[in-house]
């Protein structure tokens, strides 16, 4: 089995414990997520089942949308409601003041993560050492931003964000940010996303869909990497792919490429086999089943990165 889930976490999880939740439901070993969810965040969760686990770096650069809630005028440890509060203060800004702001915070910035994460300092999670009272800093990271818009102007102290960033973003540091120019504090106490890449919430799964599981509701993997131009292997080079034999660009035909969505971008009629790029990945096919990624070298030979193959018959 092999493919991708599209899970609609719930409150009070972890991004592990859907893990083992999967793995526990549908029988399979390698289960992994991509892109962790705080325990009190909700929303899409996609888990990757078998060799699909292989895929996480293929995911890395793929847009993702939240909808997040803060309390401004609170300041927590944690930088959201389940943290110890630190300070509350009045405040006096306007709903205009914040959106003359917002844009201050699209595209690339500077953040630093909260203490309270999962990233890694001297190989421990920054959250176990938070709650040993270490003392420790956060390294500032450059993340992307794509936009911000007001959902829910602020009144009683709440505020509510859409906000569409890719991936390394925390929301609760950019809340922190945005407030902290404004001359306050803010703490964030609801936040869900709603997309990841193809992922959305609307055709997502709650935890209990997964007793039963309909093999249908398997997102394959060439729907995932639907965005990356696809070789197949054709059936007099079969073999010789399958033996590891050194294949070069000259062997292939034209049509022995699919080329996604290029003839519209480069408005042209036709495409051929040099128009992908030496050290591109590229999507690898074999009797219409995905075999993996590879990429042609300098040489202009086929090298595969990532194996996915299952063998004969098991599409």
């Amino acid at each position: 089995m092999m493919g991708f889930l599209n899970i609609n976490k719930p409150e009070g999880y972890t991004s592990f414990d859907i893990v083992a939740i999967v793995r526990k439901k549908i029988g399979v070993k390698k289960v992994g997520h991509l892109g962790t969810l705080d325990p009190m965040a909700t929303g899409v969760l996609p888990v990757a089942i078998g060799k699909a686990t292989k895929l996480f770096d293929y995911f890395l650069n793929k847009e993702k949308t939240y909808i997040a809630t803060f309390l401004v005028g609170t300041e927590t440890d944690t930088l959201d409601i389940t943290g110890k509060i630190l300070k509350e203060e009045n405040f006096n800004i306007t709903q205009e003041k914040i959106d003359k702001i917002l844009p201050n915070f699209i595209g690339e910035i500077i953040q630093i993560p909260p203490k309270y994460s999962a990233k890694k300092i001297a190989g421990k999670r920054a959250y176990k050492l938070a709650k040993s009272d270490f003392d420790f800093e956060m390294k500032p990271n450059k993340v992307k931003i794509c936009s911000i818009s007001t959902i829910k102007p602020l009144r009683d102290s709440l505020i509510t964000f859409k906000i569409r960033c890719c991936a390394g973003v925390y929301i609760r540091s950019l809340g922190r940010d945005i407030f902290n120019a404004l001359g306050t504090c803010a703490t964030m106490t609801k936040l869900e996303r709603i997309d990841s890449g193809i992922f959305k919430i609307e055709d997502s799964l709650s935890v209990e869909e997964l007793d039963g599981l309909d093999c249908k509701k398997i997102v394959p993997v060439e729907k995932v990497l639907g965005d990356m131009h696809e070789i197949k292997i054709p059936a007099e080079l079969k073999t010789r792919f399958l033996n590891g034999v050194k294949l070069e660009r000259r062997r292939f035909d034209d049509s022995d490429f699919v080329f996604k969505n290029l003839n519209e971008k480069l408005n042209i009629s036709s495409c051929t086999k040099d128009i992908v790029p030496k050290n591109e990945n590229i999507l690898i096919s074999v009797d219409s089943q995905i075999y993996g990624i590879g990429f042609f070298d300098n040489e202009d030979v086929l090298k595969v990165k990532v194996n996915l193959y299952e063998g004969e018959n098991n599409g």
